[in-house]
């Protein structure tokens, strides 16, 4: 029921009917051990609108992964009274292996249909894939420190990217700590190059940015500000707003051997400042008495509770009053 080495162009001669049942047509084992892509190139004719179940009965080309599965390339019960070129780039439909079989199928399993079906001109191309290995460049613009910015309002976040296939997403993370951590995510998303911050009164002197960009490929860059810039000034720190509790993110961080740790009180009360390890392990209380309402500033000098020197690492700061509790992260370098 199947042709070959039939002129494939403008004729229907020597197309065959498929009559009460299945006709499959399945190739020889190939070889593909040495191939990194393969295209499968054939026409065929195919008809179905015709008797008395028309459209009712599919042609089906199929071809085996790298498990032995049968995977669809084509499973059509679409009509073409001619010739029609196909082409498949297997790699779309299926992962291969080391060698590859090829089937083809037309049925007459309905009532009654007239099926007809051709194939012709088979050709198994094996074609160089597109891969892409590069990553992404992304350059941080602005805030890349040393900026100071208004506490309120907006600023513009710009970054240049380019990719060999593009960047398909981008992430904007923000640290208050000098990049020992970026724990606020700003925007993510189809982003080109500028995104437009609209800040919520933040204070302090140590933030930095990082811009991810990832392409279609998965590959991904990130670039990070060179240095700290600041949110509202370098006396940002020191004007924490009294009227309500408050703990800034202590200055400079990172720092060696000493930084200064601010914060605010709504009113009088019982106040400690405790700095502790990654660990939870209490390394120093800084602070443990009455304070009144209003800024507040204590010095570490890095030394713990018995006057050691305390070794390079991330720290946690924990104020704690009648009030809550506040904590932030700090970076102590040697």
């Amino acid at each position: 029921c199947w042709i070959t080495g039939q002129d494939p162009v403008g004729s229907d001669q020597g197309v065959n009917d498929i009559d009460g049942g299945l006709t499959t047509l399945q190739s020889p084992v190939f070889n593909i051990s040495e191939s990194s892509g393969l295209e499968v190139e054939n026409y065929r004719w195919y008809t179905n609108d015709t008797g008395n179940a028309p459209a009712q009965d599919n042609w089906v080309v199929q071809a085996q992964d790298h498990q032995g599965t049968w995977m669809d390339l084509e499973n059509t019960t679409a009509s073409n009274r001619s010739w029609q070129e196909m082409n498949f780039l297997l790699s779309d439909y299926l992962t291969v292996g080391n060698s590859l079989r090829l089937r083809f199928q037309a049925s007459d399993l309905g009532a009654g249909s007239v099926v007809e079906a051709g194939l012709d001109a088979f050709q198994l191309t094996s074609v160089l894939l597109l891969t892409d290995n590069a990553s992404p460049v992304v350059t941080l613009n602005a805030p890349n420190g040393g900026e100071t910015l208004a506490p309120n309002g907006t600023s513009d976040i710009t970054w240049s990217q380019s990719d060999d296939i593009g960047v398909v997403h981008v992430e904007i993370l923000l640290s208050s700590d000098s990049g020992a951590t970026f724990d606020q995510t700003l925007a993510g998303g189809a982003l080109n190059g500028i995104y437009n911050w609209t800040k919520a009164g933040q204070l302090g002197t140590t933030y930095r940015l990082k811009v991810i960009c990832t392409d279609s490929a998965g590959n991904s860059t990130e670039a990070v500000s060179a240095a700290d810039f600041s949110i509202g000034g370098p006396s940002a720190v020191a004007e924490l707003p009294v009227h309500r509790l408050g703990l800034a993110q202590n200055s400079p961080n990172p720092f060696n051997p000493r930084t200064k740790i601010s914060f605010s009180l709504p009113a009088q009360q019982n106040v400690e400042l405790k700095i502790y390890s990654v660990e939870g392990r209490l390394v120093r209380t800084l602070l443990s008495e009455i304070r009144g309402a209003g800024a507040h500033e204590v010095v570490w000098s890095g030394r713990d509770n018995q006057g050691n020197q305390s070794s390079s690492g991330l720290y946690f700061y924990r104020l704690e009053t009648d009030q809550g509790t506040l904590t932030r992260k700090m970076t102590l370098l040697k």
